[in-house]
């Protein structure tokens, strides 16, 4: 997206809490990668879980994470990574918000934690099941959904 300015959304009881250690960053991020995975793309849910953890998570080792909440209700969990000049942010969330107006609440309050509107920021959804279902409504958000190449190398078992 690269339009300069907060997206016009109404002030909502969602909010982000940032998060620090180590420890509670890897349960959030595996409970809420699951989650998305069984809900959006289980027919990888076993490859996924057993082979590519490492390679899902790689990139997640350099930015700030935020657990999100609807009022005291976890909801999801989002990862920021990237210069204010161009940010990349990940959304883990509850399949419930999937291409509702809260889906736009919860991104909307990653971005007040961040107390900025990059010049352009990508947003990775956390499964392909979220992108199908939502992809209309953050085309109207002025994102422009881009697939990007990703290689697995397999090596034949004797």
């Amino acid at each position: 997206r690269e339009r300069p300015g907060m997206p016009a959304l109404p002030i909502s009881r969602m909010w982000a809490k940032p998060l620090d250690a180590p420890d509670v960053i890897d349960r959030s991020l595996t409970h809420w990668a699951t989650r998305n995975i069984h809900e959006g793309d289980a027919w990888c849910a076993p490859l996924a879980e057993r082979d590519l953890w490492f390679w899902v998570l790689q990139p997640l080792q350099v930015g700030q994470f935020y657990l999100l909440y609807d009022g005291e209700r976890e909801i999801g969990l989002a990862h920021v990574r990237g210069q204010p000049s161009h940010r990349a942010l990940s959304l883990w969330l509850d399949p419930a918000l999937w291409d509702t107006p809260d889906e736009a609440h919860a991104f909307k309050a990653v971005l007040d934690a961040l107390g900025e509107m990059p010049a352009v920021l990508d947003v990775e959804l956390g499964s392909a099941g979220h992108l199908r279902q939502s992809v209309k409504r953050w085309k109207q958000w002025g994102f422009q959904p881009v697939l990007r190449d990703r290689m697995l190398w397999v090596k034949p078992m004797p």
